[in-house]
C-alpha cells in the first residue's frame, strides 16, 4: 500500500511554478546582509576609530556551501592593543537561518544569525510553518546567539543587534 502512495507522489511532483534555487542570487543576498551587518558594527564603535583607539581592516575569505559552491566574502576585524575581534562569516545555507557570522575575541567566542525577523529564539525558526509565497516575502535581522541556548528553556534566545548589543558583545568578547 505505501509502495503506491509513493509511486503516486513521485509521479505528481512534477516542476511547480516556484521560483527556481538561484546560487548566485542566494550568494549575493547573504553577502548584502553582511554588509549591512558590518557597517552596523562599524558605525557603533566609530568614535573609537575617529579617536585612534581600534583600527578596522577587512581580510577575503572563501566559504563553501554544498548547494552554492565557492565564494569570496569579507571577514571584518577589529584591532586593538595587539589584539582583535574578528567577525568571520561561516555561510548562508543553515537550518533555520539565512547566515551566519562567528564573533572571535580575545577571550570568548559569539555566534550572529540572520534569522526571520519574528524569531525571538531557536522554537521559532525551527517550528515555522510557512509556504513558500510567506517565505518569499519574510524580513530578516541579525541576532546575537550563545548556542548553549539551544538547551534552554527561555522563551527567548536571541538577543537583536543594535548599537548597544553590539557594544555589550565586543565588551563581551575582550573581556571573557
Amino acid at each position: 500500500m505505501s509502495i503506491e502512495k509513493l509511486r503516486d507522489a513521485i509521479i505528481n511532483s512534477g516542476p511547480t511554478n516556484e521560483q527556481e534555487f538561484d546560487p548566485q542570487r542566494e550568494i549575493r543576498e547573504y553577502l548584502d546582509y553582511l554588509e549591512f551587518l558590518y557597517k552596523n558594527v562599524e558605525s557603533s564603535i566609530e568614535d573609537l576609530t575617529s579617536d585612534g583607539l581600534i583600527t578596522l581592516d577587512r581580510k577575503e575569505i572563501k566559504i563553501t556551501e554544498d548547494d552554492l559552491g565557492q565564494y569570496t566574502a569579507s571577514s571584518l576585524n577589529i584591532n586593538f592593543n595587539n589584539e582583535k575581534v574578528a567577525f568571520i562569516p561561516e555561510g548562508t545555507m543553515f537550518i533555520g537561518a539565512k547566515g551566519r557570522v562567528v564573533v572571535i575575541g580575545p577571550r570568548k567566542k559569539s555566534v550572529i544569525l540572520l534569522v526571520q525577523s519574528h524569531a525571538s529564539g531557536f522554537k521559532d525558526i525551527l517550528f515555522s510553518r510557512k509556504n513558500d509565497d510567506e517565505i518569499k516575502k519574510i524580513d530578516w535581522k541579525w541576532v546575537l546567539t550563545n548556542i548553549k541556548s539551544l538547551n534552554s528553556k527561555s522563551e527567548r534566545d536571541f538577543i537583536e543587534l543594535n548599537d548597544d548589543t553590539i557594544l555589550d558583545l565586543l565588551i563581551e568578547t575582550i573581556n571573557g
